[in-house]
């Protein structure tokens, strides 16, 4: 039986026997990653021009992810330890390919391995009980 409890801002999903605490935080971040997506899409095609720095923004991010992923020893604290420090590397892979999609002017592509990236995120969390 599935049941949601609402204790000090952080949800606690329960199925039978097995529970798992979500801060609302990362909610927010699943949306402002979905409205990233649709934002890319709706100014690429706005202005084609504007790839470069869409492309620049998604590169810098997939850098910065590889660069915490190698530099960070994981004691950083936000809110919480980060549960998905070993995950970094493939974010950040995943936001460089999809920068040099874009800049190649493969919007359908880069937009479809920033939804990966998304979705692996669920999926991560959820089933990994992280």
């Amino acid at each position: 039986m599935w049941y949601v409890d609402y204790n000090l801002f952080i949800l606690k999903l329960k199925y039978n026997d097995i529970s798992m605490n979500i801060h609302p935080l990362w909610f927010l971040c699943i949306f402002i990653r979905f409205a990233m997506i649709f934002l890319i899409r709706f100014i690429y095609k706005l202005k084609k021009n504007y790839k470069k720095y869409i492309s620049l923004i998604l590169f810098l991010m997939g850098f910065g992810f590889i660069y915490k992923a190698i530099y960070s020893s994981n004691n950083e604290i936000q809110i919480d330890t980060v549960f998905w420090h070993e995950t970094r590397y493939l974010h950040g892979v995943l936001y460089l390919l999809s920068s040099v999609y874009i800049y190649k002017n493969n919007l359908n592509m880069g937009s479809l391995i920033l939804l990966i990236d998304l979705v692996f995120s669920v999926f991560y969390r959820v089933l990994l009980n992280k």
